[in-house]
């Protein structure tokens, strides 16, 4: 809900009373037992009775309940509306049961001389979009004056209460509901007679109240148009009331027990005069009403609990108010402070606020709309009917999100959906790369990210000189990620897409923009859509500066150590064993590079350690990366027998330590460059076991370090 929006007046059910064996309680003194005393509260069954509190009276015909009820009519203490004209007190009507059978009637004593211009006031306890709770809310119902009383009926709830995908609670369970008598309010009915506007005539114009009319009328025709279906409401003279709703609502959309027909809109009397808000307000808290007529839960369920699709509702409401303006470059001022919602995380989880997500992910509905035409918005809700949750109600109506998106996220962006500021984007980085100096050469980062998210990576060029002619690889390994690059320049205020892909993106000339003060944003992406939408998948980001030209490398001495992991496999009895953080392996000799490839092949006898064994590793062209490597080492020591194997690829260059040119994988990093993995380890006692899968843990490090002897 759109906020600063309306509330409509919401039907209240007011039926009760007092049978003649119930025994309900006096509020007077009973002088002659033979003359009926009007109660205020009593125990209500199927015989029906009337109860009285002041001025209100309520009438519960015979037949209305199949059980007993104990029904209390209270005076509030607050009034629900205020007039310059005379108006009665707000009551009360407690214990009113979910089912009953029969019109209960309302009568209010009026004084006398009262304007015969007096209404009747529904005040029902709903659950409110914009202001994210249940609350009570009002909306004017059908009556007239007889005999010097107001009187009205509140109809039995519609049996479609029971039905829907949700429970509404035993037969026995009740609700409040409230009742006040207002004058000094005028009706107008819209153009095509759809709407009818009841307004204060003492704060609101009829000509700003032909003008909200108008604009209904207008909203009606316009998602008419769109596609969207009308049926499930089949009286359209949708009650709509101008009142007093505070400083900050412009109005809002409330569902009713009642159902369809009965559900209503409440627009702000502070406001009617801001005719440019009023038009969008109305267009946006309409849609709500619209919206509704696809929600498949029973009415009990729209009107008390908040919907799961939610934050689809508030999205498509959101861009749907640029359909209400004249205003070429309009955005919506409830995207403020949400507009980071799309790197997040399309389906909202835990304690946020789902109508405020909602906001934001309105410019996910902008680009669908572009992409896929404004019928799509129509198939997300005809799939919310149909009983699909909100974010496969969109993929149904558009495509897959491998498809769009990364784009999605690209031009968003951009700013070419709604303005994105560059204090925005990079103020939500995961991380960031500072290149001040020629030892900073490569960075790695592994994240986690929420299926149809994003995440932002800065890479600072501090360093002019080492970065003239250099270039900067950016890359990504994961499941399904994407990734996208841009160049920002912040005394510009600019920013320009440089590439996708989804493994690397080559970025060239970053001496040029080291020079500009330009730098690089990366935004890595995962479009991955799997039910519920709320899983996780890892991806590991790596920039790295690529110098003007290959480096000359002279190396012959080689290091390898594996420590702190474990393994899996079994034993000599034949039983599954499992090692942890034991294994612990360091071998340091003389080899050849010839290329990029690295190679020895050891034969070795030192003190008691006699040790065979053939290692092979290839790297890139930069020497950046292990690409492949193979070990096959066999150990003797006190009796004792080690055999390991190991295969892989990927290991990144990571410092420079001791003339040791060091490629290091940490913690559960291991697995993912490890293809193969084997350990045996004979006992002189006579024992062994074989490990063929290896288990690192937090402590786990894989270290490969060349050098010139």
């Amino acid at each position: 809900m759109k906020y600063l929006t309306l509330t409509i007046l919401m039907a209240l059910f007011l039926c009760l009373g007092c049978s003649d064996s119930s025994g309900p309680t006096d509020d007077n003194d009973n002088e002659d037992p033979e003359t009926p005393v009007p109660t205020s509260s009593g125990s209500i069954d199927s015989h029906g009775g009337s109860l009285v509190k002041d001025s209100l009276t309520l009438d519960i015909p015979e037949g209305s309940f199949t059980n007993t009820f104990d029904i209390e009519l209270k005076k509030a203490d607050e009034t629900a509306f205020e007039t310059s004209d005379q108006t009665t007190a707000t009551y009360i009507i407690e214990g009113i049961p979910l089912s009953f059978n029969e019109p209960l009637e309302v009568r209010i004593s009026l004084e006398s001389g009262a304007s015969e211009v007096v209404m009747l006031a529904l005040g029902e306890t709903v659950w409110v979009n914009s202001s994210q709770e249940v609350r009570e809310v009002y909306r004017f119902i059908e009556s007239e004056i007889k005999d010097g009383q107001l009187v009205g009926v509140i109809p039995p709830i519609s049996t479609e209460l029971t039905l829907g995908k949700m429970a509404v609670g035993d037969e026995d369970e009740t609700f409040s509901l409230k009742v006040q008598a207002v004058s000094g309010y005028s009706p107008v009915t819209s153009s095509g007679s759809h709407f009818r506007i009841d307004y204060p005539s003492s704060s609101v114009s009829q000509a700003s109240a032909q003008r909200l009319a108008g604009y209904l009328e207008d909203a009606y025709a316009e998602f008419k148009s769109m596609g969207f279906d009308y049926s499930a409401r089949t009286n359209w003279s949708v009650s709509v009331t101008v009142k007093d709703l505070g400083g900050e609502k412009y109005g809002e959309y409330c569902s009713s027990m009642w159902g369809h027909n009965d559900g209503y809109l409440e627009f702000n009397s502070r406001f009617m005069d801001d005719d440019a808000e009023l038009r969008i307000t109305t267009g946006h808290e309409f849609f709500h009403l619209v919206q509704a007529f696809y929600d498949p839960r029973n009415s009990y369920s729209r009107a008390k609990l908040e919907a799961p699709q939610l934050w689809l509702e508030e999205a498509c409401a959101v861009w749907s108010e640029e359909l209400f303006t004249d205003q070429g470059d309009y955005v919506s001022p409830v995207r403020a402070g949400n507009t980071l919602a799309p790197y997040s995380g399309i389906q909202p989880t835990g304690d946020t606020n789902k109508a405020y997500y909602g906001y934001g992910l309105s410019a996910i509905i902008k680009y669908l709309t572009e992409k896929y035409g404004q019928s799509s918005v129509v198939g997300m809700f005809e799939n919310i009917r149909n009983g699909s949750d909100p974010v496969t109600s969109v993929i149904l109506a558009t495509a897959e999100p491998i498809e769009w998106w990364e784009p999605f996220l690209r031009k968003y962006t951009l700013s070419g959906l709604y303005p994105m500021t560059l204090g925005e984007l990079t103020a939500n980085k995961t991380g960031m790369f500072r290149v001040q100096s020629a030892s900073d050469t490569i960075y790695t980062h592994t994240s986690d990210y929420r299926d149809l998210s994003g995440q932002f990576y800065i890479l600072r060029l501090e360093d002019e000189e080492n970065l003239k002619g250099a270039s900067m690889e950016c890359s990504i390994k994961g499941n399904m990620g994407e990734l996208s690059v841009f160049r920002y320049n912040f005394a510009r205020s600019e920013i320009i897409f440089l590439g996708t892909d989804t493994e690397k993106v080559v970025v060239n000339g970053l001496g040029t923009m080291a020079n500009d003060d330009s730098h690089i944003l990366v935004l890595v992406s995962n479009p991955r859509s799997i039910s519920p939408f709320t899983g996780t998948s890892s991806i590991k980001f790596t920039a790295r500066i690529i110098p003007p030209e290959s480096p000359a490398m002279v190396l012959d001495r080689f290091g390898v150590s594996l420590s702190r992991v474990g393994g899996k496999g079994f034993n000599s009895n034949g039983d599954s064993v499992e090692i942890s953080d034991l294994l612990k392996f360091a071998y340091q000799y003389n080899g050849t590079l010839e290329g990029n490839t690295f190679t020895a092949s050891i034969d070795s006898l030192s003190g008691a350690y006699y040790t065979v064994g053939d290692f092979s590793y290839t790297f890139d062209p930069l020497f950046e990366t292990i690409t492949e490597f193979n070990v096959s080492v066999y150990t003797e020591y006190d009796g004792n027998k080690v055999t390991l194997k190991i295969k892989g690829g990927g290991v990144p260059y990571t410092s420079t330590y001791q003339s040791w040119r060091q490629y290091v994988v940490n913690n559960t990093d291991i697995e993912t460059v490890l293809t193969s993995f084997y350990y045996r380890y004979d006992s002189r006692s006579g024992g062994w076991y074989e490990l063929d899968t290896v288990v690192p843990n937090s402590s786990s490090k894989l270290t490969m370090s060349f050098m010139k002897e």
